[in-house]
Order: structure tokens, then sequence, then C-alpha cells
């Protein structure tokens, strides 16, 4: 289970994006974050921008797993070790900020028919699936080396259902 965490600025706006291998976050537990981010780093930090790839192995974030209805399922002092962790790592992003130049690419993922079926599914009605992969990439200026690769698709892991036995939930 890990949180990865970039920073970007343009001119002085600082956004902080978090993707984290856990079911969900609420905003409170968000701001028990931004209250953990240390003094310094919290004045230069305008947005913090969270997003859960998860599988539905992981850790109770939520509370929806409790040993009955009417209990949480979530842990507490390992929801304080999440917020601690993250705000260090946001801390560690904003202080590592760095010039770089980005490029940036998009593809449907799909097979060379156009079919995406196979890939995707959604069970709502009407369907609704955005297939398209973005990349990006931040290189730094002065030689080309790669500070950081962000790839967003937009999926569930529980969408190949029991039929698949190529890849695990854990893709994310």
């Amino acid at each position: 289970i890990e949180a990865r965490v970039i920073a970007l600025r343009h001119n002085e706006t600082t956004v902080v994006i978090v993707s984290a291998d856990l079911i969900g976050f609420f905003h409170d537990h968000l701001q028990g974050v931004k209250e953990r981010i240390s003094a310094a780093v919290a004045d230069q930090v305008d947005l913090v921008v969270w997003s859960s790839s998860h599988n539905h192995e992981g850790p109770d974030m939520i509370g929806i797993w409790g040993k009955t209805l009417l209990e949480s399922g979530l842990d507490w002092d390992y929801m304080e070790e999440v917020q601690t962790k993250v705000a260090a790592a946001i801390g560690d992003a904003v202080t590592a900020l760095e010039p770089a130049n980005i490029v940036h690419s998009a593809i449907a993922v799909e097979d060379a028919t156009g079919d995406m079926t196979h890939l995707f599914a959604d069970g709502r009605d009407p369907t609704i699936i955005n297939n398209e992969m973005n990349v990006m990439r931040f290189y730094r200026p002065a030689d080309d080396t790669t500070i950081a690769t962000v790839v967003n698709l937009g999926t569930h892991p529980e969408v190949l259902w029991s039929r698949n036995t190529l890849i695990t939930a854990d893709f994310p």
C-alpha cells in the first residue's frame, strides 16, 4: 500500500496531487492531512487533490467493513499514520519542486476495431465510459531526465470480475 505525491507549481499557485491505494478518503480525513503539513510548506500549498486507486482488499478507510452493520471498520490509528506520512510526503514534494517541461499524450484504450467492452464495463444505464488514458511526463529542461510520469485511466478493479484470469485487482 502506498501513496504517490506530486507537487506542481505555476507562477504563484501550487497544487499537490495525491494518489493512494485506499478504498476512499473523506474530506475531513484530507483535512487531517492538511493539518499535519509543516507550517513552512503549508503556506505554499494552494490545493490538495486526492485520488484513491484501490482494490477491495486494503484497509477500510471509510468505515464500511465493520464487524456488524452498526460498527465502523475504520482503524483510527492507521488513519493517523496515513495522514502523517502523506503530510510528510507533501512536504517532500513541495520542497523538491524544480523547473520542468511537460509533454502530454492521450490514447483510447481499445482493440484494433475500436471495441473496448472486453476491457471496461459499466453496469449503469446509460453506459458512460471514458476509455481515454492520459499520460504526462515532467522532465528537466537541462538534460531531458524524467522527474515524474503521471498516468490517468478511469477504471475499476472489479470490472473484469471472476472471468478474468490474466490480471489481478491490484492493477491500480
